[in-house]
Order: structure tokens, then sequence, then C-alpha cells
């Protein structure tokens, strides 16, 4: 149960992060913000408050990504999971140990 508190607590991936690597990948491969937006089927302005880290990327939209995006998003996203399930694991190693 208390595995199940932290967890759901635990930022997988930051707004700012996500929306810095959609930006750093959607200018690296050369595509235009408003391109990107007509893409995910989103107004301009929804995609620039994603890249700004005011609104979150919602999750139906990422397999809309192109891969080139997509890919360096998941990775983060998997990365910050790990994260998460090894500090999980640390703390109830650490409350196994206390008993």
């Amino acid at each position: 149960m208390i595995g199940l508190i932290i967890f759901s607590q635990a930022p997988i991936i930051t707004r700012m992060k996500q929306g810095e690597i959609i930006r750093r990948e959607r200018e690296k491969a050369g595509i235009k913000q408003l391109d990107l937006a007509a893409t995910l089927g989103v107004s301009q302005s929804f995609m620039a408050h994603i890249e700004a880290g005011k609104r979150p990327l919602p999750l139906a939209y990422l397999s809309k990504l192109p891969d080139q995006i997509r890919r360096p998003v998941i990775d983060a996203m998997l990365a910050d999971m790990v994260k998460a399930i090894n500090a999980i694991a640390a703390q109830a190693a650490e409350l196994k140990r206390m008993r």
C-alpha cells in the first residue's frame, strides 16, 4: 500500500522536460510548430503551451507524434519510471529492514 502511494506521487516526466524534448526534437527534425500541431490535431497555441511546459502532452497524442520526436519523449518517460521504481524498491527494502 505504501508503495502505491509513493508511486502515485512520483513525477514520471515533468511537463517542462517533456516540452523541452518535444521542442528540441521538432526543431532538429525541421518541423514547424504549426505543422506538428496540425499532425496532432491541436491548435498551435495548445502546442506552444506543451512546449513551454504549461500543459502536459496528453498520452492519447503520444502515438501521433512523428517517430523522431516520440522516441526521445518515450525514452525520457521510461528513464523516469525506472528511477521511480528504484526509489520505491529502496523504500520497500528499508521498510522491510526496519521491521
